[in-house]
Parts: C-alpha cells; sequence; structure tokens
C-alpha cells in the first residue's frame, strides 16, 4: 500500500464514521421540541375546557384557545414526525456505513527475518 493509499483510506473511514450523525442530532432536537410543543397544545386544549364562568367571552376565548392548542399540537406532530424520520435515516446511514467499513478493512501480514509464525493485523 502507498501513503496516498493509506490516506485515502483513512479519509474514507473517517467520513463512514461520522455519516449521518448532523442529521441525527437534528432530528433528535426537532423531535424534543415537536414533543414540548404537542404537550403545549394539549395543555391548551385541557385549560379551555375547564373554563368556569359561561359568558360570551368566555366561550369565544375558550374556542380559541382550544384552536390554538389544536394547531399548535398538529404542528407539533408534523415535527415529530419528522424529527423521527431524521433518526431513522441517520440510523440506517450508520448501517450503511457499518458495511461499507467492514468491506474496506485491509489485512496486513508483517514477515520477520526470523524463523517465527506470521501473524495477520487488522
Amino acid at each position: 500500500m502507498t501513503p496516498d493509499d493509506i490516506r485515502l483510506r483513512s479519509q474514507t473511514m473517517s467520513r463512514l464514521g461520522r455519516g449521518g450523525l448532523s442529521g441525527g442530532l437534528t432530528g433528535v432536537a426537532i423531535t424534543v421540541l415537536g414533543l414540548l410543543g404537542l404537550s403545549t397544545g394539549a395543555y391548551y386544549c385541557l385549560a379551555a375546557s375547564v373554563a368556569d364562568d359561561e359568558s360570551e367571552a368566555s366561550r369565544q376565548d375558550s374556542w380559541i384557545a382550544v384552536g390554538v392548542g389544536s394547531g399548535m399540537a398538529a404542528l407539533s406532530t408534523l415535527a415529530v414526525t419528522y424529527g423521527l424520520a431524521q433518526v431513522c435515516q441517520c440510523l440506517r446511514k450508520q448501517r450503511e456505513a457499518g458495511r461499507e467499513m467492514t468491506t474496506l478493512t485491509t489485512h496486513v501480514q508483517f514477515n520477520s527475518s526470523r524463523e517465527v509464525e506470521s501473524r495477520d493485523y487488522v
């Protein structure tokens, strides 16, 4: 193996080792924020449903709160779905990188001038 081959192999292994990590971290962050938004939307809906005042303005405000909470929950559900898709894509890329790394492994055999049994190093 020439030094250029070793450098190329090292760069390829480094790139494969990092495969998909930024997308996975982004997916985790989006999922956490989506869950936070989902719980906030559920809280708005729950708080609006337990209103004690029966006035017209209170009922109007409660419907607005339910609408805002439902909209927030719907958008948060999409964010959670997207975040989980990013995490799954990251895991898939990591598996593919692991498979490719195993195909790139090379065996180097060192021979000594003494009469010693040769060994394989990976």
